[in-house]
């Protein structure tokens, strides 16, 4: 190692450089924006009394089946409704829907892919002192490859609850345990990303959600899967 004199005193420089492992050649696979009720499979048709008790699709494009487009879909922000859509729902037996209701997009072609990552948008308008229990409520994202049964991806749960276990928030449940622990979903969208773990020839993507009473809600949007390729760690050093 070099020593250099500077105003008298000897010092020591070194310098090492790391280039830090990021994805690269990013390729998107598959994408759901909602713009329409396309491509996916639903075990409960989109509904809605005209207030706030519904499940459809809400932006330019408004798609709530034979119901009217409701008065009560929540302020969210950081989605675009002005161009898009987003899926969103409320108390959604209200109208005598069967819960969970599931969004299913089967056939995603994923052969010889092996960087596969999903990421969404998602959202739970907050009302005083909170709206989300414990018990049924939750937002669940699931992937199969080449039909070998569903394992949970993104999964939101009832946590912080002020009157438990009820009036709490949406928050992920990061060990998939069934209570929320991690970040706390809000009225602004926040985006979610997780790896997809395996390869295959084909990748089926499932959302669950239930929410059961007045003002519980939810909104996703801007579903993509990407197989991104990162590049490998390496390190020198300048002495």
């Amino acid at each position: 190692m070099k020593r250099h004199t500077i105003f008298g005193a000897t010092a020591v420089i070194a310098m090492t450089l790391v280039l830090v492992s990021t994805p690269v050649n990013a390729a998107t696979i598959w994408t759901e924006s909602f713009d329409d009720a396309l491509g996916f499979t639903t075990s409960e048709a989109f509904f809605s009394d005209g207030s706030g008790d519904f499940f459809g699709l809400y932006g330019v494009a408004s798609d709530f089946g034979a119901g009217a487009s409701p008065s009560a879909v929540k302020a969210y922000t950081a989605f675009d409704v002005v161009t898009g859509n987003i899926l969103t729902g409320m108390d959604l037996d209200g109208e005598g829907a069967t819960l969970p209701i599931t969004l299913t997009w089967t056939g995603i072609n994923i052969t010889g892919l092996t960087g596969l990552q999903f990421s969404g948008d998602f959202a739970e308008f907050f009302d005083d002192p909170g709206d989300i229990d414990d018990a049924d409520d939750m937002i669940l994202i699931e992937y199969q490859i080449d039909g070998g049964g569903y394992q949970g991806l993104l999964a939101f749960e009832g946590g912080a609850f002020s009157n438990d276990p009820y009036n709490g928030y949406f928050m992920q449940d990061t060990d998939f345990d069934g209570v929320g622990d991690g970040t706390a979903l809000g009225d602004a969208a926040q985006t979610f990303s997780q790896l997809i773990p395996g390869t295959g020839s084909t990748l089926d993507i499932r959302l669950t959600v239930s929410v059961n009473s007045g003002d519980e809600d939810f909104a996703v949007d801007n579903f993509i899967v990407v197989d991104a390729v990162p590049v490998e760690l390496q390190s020198f050093s300048i002495e």
